[in-house]
């Protein structure tokens, strides 16, 4: 089973009510913009096949 350590680029051990409402607003730090669940998305287009070292 998964252990979540940080979401939204903070430890999920800080429970601030600013932190709870971003969560709450899926708020991401990181792109100053309510997430989108992206992620990664871009990487699942890179055709390992070309790539290999």
């Amino acid at each position: 089973m998964p252990i979540i350590y940080e979401l939204f680029g903070k430890p999920v051990c800080i429970s601030s009510e600013e932190d709870i409402q971003e969560r709450k607003a899926a708020f991401c730090p990181f792109t100053k913009t309510r997430c989108d669940g992206g992620g990664n998305r871009h990487q699942t287009k890179i055709d390992l096949n070309k790539n290999q070292k």
